[in-house]
């Protein structure tokens, strides 16, 4: 259980620090916004994602990503990208608790990860470059989509 409790710890840190170096490098609608004056609703967002999350192990792309959009004045890439960093710390504190209990394939979960991390790479990529509104059209039929195939498999059930 440590190895893993370090392996989470040392992820985190480094993504910390990528986060706090690229703060310079923000686009000027991100470095104007003042997060300050909305934080009761960031606050509320954020523990509705972390509970979505440790409970159903969603959160980032069906919580806060849809909403920081709706409270914020981000351009959707920035809300992708916040969305993100949002999501670190309670994916470690929800991977840890399941882990404890037993529910965590390393195996599988590691090779995911780097195919996730492949993935993320060039999705984040695209995603800045892409032409306004793809992205939220993206968003919204890829829900809708994961919606019907959700309500489906409880009516067969």
């Amino acid at each position: 259980e440590r190895e893993w409790v370090g392996w989470v710890k040392s992820a985190y840190r480094a993504t910390a620090a990528s986060v706090a170096s690229a703060k310079s490098k923000s686009s000027p609608a991100v470095a104007a916004f003042d997060a300050t004056a909305i934080w009761p609703q960031l606050a509320a967002i954020g523990v509705t994602a972390g509970l979505a999350s440790g409970l159903l192990g969603i959160g980032g792309g069906t919580i806060v990503t849809p909403l920081l959009a709706l409270v914020s004045p981000l351009p959707q890439a920035a809300v992708l990208g916040t969305s993100l960093l949002a999501m670190l710390p309670p994916s470690c504190v929800a991977l840890m608790q399941h882990y404890r209990l037993g529910n965590v394939d390393p195996r599988m979960g590691l090779t995911l990860a780097v195919g996730t991390a492949l993935g993320g790479l060039v999705g984040s990529n695209l995603a800045v470059e892409a032409p306004r509104g793809v992205l939220e059209a993206m968003f919204f039929f890829g829900m809708l989509f994961l919606s019907k195939k959700t309500f489906a498999t409880i009516v067969r059930k």
